[in-house]
């Protein structure tokens, strides 16, 4: 598929939205969708810098991923460790990807998995000293990296953005988990932060 520009797409999906809800009386009626829209290939496009910005110890942008996973649970005081199926849920990937995943950290010293002391039928994964010493390497770079990506917007754009996502998120999270409905785990962690 050919790049667009911005404008291009935001054209595209005005028309999109005048022929196929010709009704709309709103003030905005493209609004949610060139919202949504833009999320959707910011997203993309990141994660494709990403996967090709990391290069350290030929660790591709998933393995690098789940190891800041792994790494920011045991910050927060998670010293048990994720099952395999936890993993797959945080990243959004299938149970086979994350099992290839973990073969291949594993094989390259940056994992142990380790049997669950209350249930023996599970594997907890943790970070090893190799793995916390290369993130604590490639995290100032990464930063970086990060902020080059937002580097077009000025420090009050950036901060003006970041609020509007900080509200957006919000009124999503809210119509998607109304009040009372998110609790916290006995090992006190939020399903929120697993995204």
């Amino acid at each position: 598929m050919p790049s667009r520009s911005s404008q291009e797409i935001l054209a595209y999906l005005r028309e999109y939205v005048r022929r196929y809800s010709p009704a709309d009386e709103s003030e905005y009626p493209t609004g949610g969708l060139e919202i949504a829209t833009f999320i959707r290939i910011l997203f993309h496009i990141i994660k494709d810098l990403e996967e090709t910005h990391v290069d350290d110890l030929e660790l591709s942008g998933p393995r690098v991923n789940l190891l800041f996973r792994l790494l920011w649970e045991e910050q927060r005081g998670n010293s048990q460790g994720l099952t395999p199926s936890e993993l797959s849920h945080n990243q959004h990937v299938t149970r086979n990807t994350i099992s290839a995943l973990l073969n291949g950290l594993e094989e390259q010293g940056l994992i142990v998995r380790e049997l669950d002391k209350e249930d023996r039928r599970l594997f907890r994964i943790k970070l090893t000293d190799k793995a916390r010493q290369t993130l604590y390497r490639i995290i100032p770079e990464r930063l970086v990296f990060i902020r080059t990506l937002v580097s077009g917007l000025s420090v009050d754009e950036q901060q003006q953005l970041v609020a509007l996502l900080a509200k957006l998120f919000d009124s999503i999270h809210e119509r998607r988990c109304p009040q009372g409905e998110v609790t916290l785990r006995d090992n006190g962690s939020s399903p929120l932060m697993e995204d």
